[in-house]
């Protein structure tokens, strides 16, 4: 399945934005600024996360409705929280945590992760953890698998995700001067194949891959190839052009039109992704209910806890959690 830059196959992943301390201790700061039934989350957390979510957003002000927003989230950690104790449900060690996060991010990501937001090895275990009760939560009561009417919904839903515009298949070789792509242009005129010359291109990814691009989007491509491209058969050559990084030579392969992929082509691949887009939405509809039901205490200084603040959302496509156009199986309540 093509889906582009989008790579809507990763699994889905749900972060509640701020990040919350859920696995700190609680109750020891003489100024809580809120409580969940009797559980209280502290000043000096609120400022832990404001920093955090500051050095996530770049330009976020250190304001009041700012503050609030960061603390609705620890609200909403802590209910998740409290409903996976109760439940039996225990975050992974602190040695499983790194452990599962290396091998899910690699250890350099992991370690720019924590230089870039401030944390030493402590504070991103408990931040890997507390996604983990997310994950657990969904796999164990995200409901029943989706039916056929239901993936199909999904994907008539997304299909513009599955289609593709134009494309080109190229490959393309960057030099320092125009004498030198004029100089390769020759070598390959001359029977040199073209993957031997672009091992001289000063692009490292194009040396590296005879000049390999893969299939990119027509419109994309400069306006002088574009041109040559109405009459250019494949496997000929087109250059040199200047461009911004050196003179480029190309090779044209061949064209495809803009296409959607049919339902039956990309069912097996949908349908992992479906699923665990439509389990944690059941899930955080049954998590929604259980702010309704908790015992929440804000500081007068920060705010009231207002009824319409207590959705828990997912943020940002294709990572949102999408509904289906057909009537969902309901998720077994946990009990």
């Amino acid at each position: 399945m093509r889906m582009g830059s989008k790579k809507l196959l990763i699994p889905l992943v749900i972060v509640l934005v701020a990040g919350a301390s859920l696995l700190a201790v609680r109750g020891r700061s003489a100024s809580p600024v809120a409580s969940v039934n009797g559980e209280a989350l502290s000043e000096s957390e609120l400022s832990a996360r404001m920093s955090e979510a500051q050095g996530r957003l770049a330009g976020m002000p250190n304001s009041s409705p700012a503050r609030r927003q960061v603390l609705l989230e620890m609200i909403r950690f802590e209910v998740m929280r409290q409903e996976a104790e109760r439940l039996g449900i225990s975050p992974p060690t602190t040695d499983a945590a790194i452990a599962a996060a290396k091998s899910s991010m690699g250890t350099k990501k992991m370690d720019e992760a924590m230089e870039h937001f401030g944390w030493d090895k402590g504070a991103f275990t408990e931040r890997w953890q507390e996604k983990a009760l997310m994950v657990e939560l969904v796999e164990r009561f995200g409901g029943d698998p989706l039916t056929e009417a239901e993936l199909k919904g999904y994907y008539q839903r997304y299909k513009h995700l599955f289609s593709h515009p134009r494309q080109a298949s190229v490959r393309v070789a960057v030099f320092a001067s125009e004498a030198k792509a004029q100089d390769a242009a020759g070598r390959v005129r001359n029977g040199e194949s073209f993957a031997e010359v672009a091992k001289d291109s000063t692009d490292k990814h194009s040396a590296q891959s005879g000049g390999a691009l893969g299939w990119i989007d027509v419109e994309k491509l400069p306006a002088e190839i574009k041109a040559e491209l109405k009459t250019a058969k494949p496997g000929q050559l087109l250059g040199p052009l200047k461009g911004d990084h050196g003179t480029m030579l190309y090779v044209y392969d061949g064209m495809r039109p803009a296409e959607v992929e049919p339902y039956a082509k990309v069912r097996e691949d949908l349908r992992p992704w479906a699923e665990k887009a439509e389990k944690t939405k059941r899930v955080i509809t049954w998590l929604n209910g259980l702010l309704d039901k908790a015992d929440i205490r804000i500081d007068p200084e920060t705010g009231t806890w207002v009824k319409s603040e207590r959705t828990i959302a997912a943020s940002g496509a294709p990572h949102a959690v999408p509904s289906p156009t057909t009537t969902s199986t309901a998720a077994v309540t946990p009990r």
